[in-house]
């Protein structure tokens, strides 16, 4: 399958995997979508229930900032996120929620930029 003007969003834990950056690199613009942990604590409410996965000892603050070192040196574009708070109420799922996010990314990406990826 070919695709054109896409966003491939992948779990945050991608970031742990160092052949799959370099692939995402290589296909397209890896773009970081930056915000504090104060922002991402207020979105994820139940961690475990969204399926967050700490070691034991582990806070979410210390995922956060083991996370954001990776996410920072693999960013070919980093987009802050904080006060960007779209209304999710009329959203359905988190697949529209992601496709809410592509299309903001899509028209702030040039076209020259863009992610042209045959999978």
């Amino acid at each position: 399958m070919k695709a054109e003007r896409t966003v491939i969003s992948p779990g945050g834990s991608v970031v742990y995997c160092e052949n799959a950056m370099k692939h995402y690199k290589e296909i397209g613009k890896v773009v970081y979508l930056q915000a504090s942990f104060e922002t991402i604590n207020s979105r994820l409410k139940n961690a475990k229930g969204r399926g967050v996965v700490l070691r034991d000892g582990q806070t979410l603050k210390d995922l956060y900032d083991e996370r954001v070192k990776l996410f920072e040196k693999y960013a070919d574009i980093t987009v802050c996120e904080d006060n960007q708070r779209p209304s999710f109420r009329h959203l359905e799922s988190s697949s529209s929620a992601s496709a809410f996010w592509a299309n903001r990314l899509l028209d702030a990406v040039p076209p020259s930029a863009r992610v042209r990826a045959t999978v």
